[in-house]
């Protein structure tokens, strides 16, 4: 008891040095279908994880909807004065994460970086942020536990990280009773001691239909967790992500419209690889068939076959990005890539060139045999037959 109470007394002392060490943010987002319905206030909430992250808070586009309440912390009130440091040091740990949570399982779909820079952080957020929430349940606990086992994980090892939680504070699991494997246990049973420890920063909460919908920062602290040798480490940490610049976004239902270059990124991969671009045409038209292009740059110029609906992707080996899904109105004539993979002659000069060959075939074909010397006399043959061989000339300059 008393060596609890000590080690409590310890951090709250410490707790301004641990603060001023932070690196690194996970960001926890619930996915369930119970918060805000319009797209707006999801993308809002996104835009304002990532600008914390970066050390910067946007009052005037955010403040007319969002409000903080209570007093912020000291280091989240410089940031929200434009006069705060990045959640995210790349200098230092340097870690960013991404992870839902809803149903028991969702929570496994989360994704890691040793980011770079603050471009890493703002790809990141495109890349991984999720855009569905339609999960029937909300197993928070379990995110919670989960992120504490990542950071004290062999790949990642850091003591302390910020946590912004996206939620809507309800809890849709009613009565049932989760049904966690062992190793899930081990990660609650860790994280539900003593051992972790965490500190609110600020709340800042979405002041239109929803109230329940809400930012909450904290400072966490898992120094003193053990991670059981049974508990696996964050196995899907990635220094390489790959995800569209352009298009980007849409849905089969309400695809976005987009007449353009292929664009994408590839953080932390090599320059010569090669990605394959795939447009799959998802309209009512049978028989169209799949574009793809194998690149070695990072953009790409399509010709799409028919009008419609085309689902967008780019891989690389084991990595592959977010499918967007465009809708094309009339045919994309682009004939080169940007990066010089595809190319090509348009339609006419194929035609035109087909054409000179077949007349000059047909015209070689059709010249008379040479006439005897009795007719040599005739004076108009010679002359005709002079005016053949220009024709002749000229044909093959035009033909070669």
């Amino acid at each position: 008891m008393m060596k609890t109470l000590y080690a409590s007394l310890f951090l709250l002392l410490s707790f301004p040095l641990l603060l001023s060490a932070q690196s690194s943010a996970f960001v926890l987002v619930d996915v369930s279908g119970s918060g805000p319905q319009q797209n707006t206030v999801r993308e809002e909430a996104k835009n304002i994880a990532r600008d914390l992250c970066l050390g910067k808070y946007q009052s005037a586009i955010y403040d007319s909807k969002w409000k903080w309440y209570g007093k912020p912390d000291p280091k989240i009130k410089d940031i929200i004065e434009g006069k705060g440091q990045a959640m995210v040091d790349p200098n230092r740990d340097g870690f960013l994460m991404i992870m839902p949570f809803g149903k028991k399982d969702r929570y496994r779909k989360f994704q890691i970086e040793k980011v770079n820079s603050a471009t890493d952080i703002s790809n990141f957020f495109d890349a991984h942020y999720p855009r569905v929430y339609t999960d029937p349940l909300t197993y928070k606990e379990i995110a919670l536990a989960k992120a504490a086992s990542i950071a004290k994980g062999n790949q990642v090892s850091i003591d302390q990280y910020y946590l912004i939680e996206v939620s809507d504070q309800l809890s849709d699991t009613g009565s049932k009773v989760p049904l966690y494997d062992q190793i899930e246990k081990e990660i609650l049973a860790d994280y539900g001691s003593s051992n972790a420890f965490e500190v609110k920063l600020a709340t800042l909460r979405y002041e239109g239909s929803n109230k329940n919908y809400q930012i909450i920062i904290k400072q966490v602290n898992v120094k003193n967790i053990n991670v059981g040798p049974s508990v696996p480490g964050s196995r899907n940490v990635s220094k390489k992500s790959l995800s569209l610049i352009r298009p980007e976004g849409g849905t089969l239902k309400k695809p976005i419209e987009y007449k353009g270059p292929i664009i994408w990124r590839c953080l932390g991969c090599d320059s010569t690889l090669s990605y394959k671009v795939t447009a799959v045409y998802r309209g009512k038209k049978k028989g169209v068939k799949k574009i793809s292009r194998t690149v070695s740059g990072t953009s790409v110029n399509l010709n799409y076959p028919e009008p419609g609906i085309y689902q967008i992707s780019v891989s690389a080996e084991e990595l592959r990005s977010r499918s967007a899904f465009i809708k094309v109105n009339a045919r994309n004539n682009n004939s080169s890539s940007t990066s010089g993979s595809e190319g090509g002659c348009s339609g006419f000069p194929v035609v035109l060139f087909f054409l000179l060959v077949a007349g000059g075939a047909y015209y070689m074909l059709k010249e008379p045999k040479p006439t005897n010397r009795s007719n040599s006399n005739n004076p108009k043959k010679p002359q005709r037959r002079q005016s053949r061989n220009d024709e002749s000339d000229q044909d093959d300059g035009g033909r070669f």
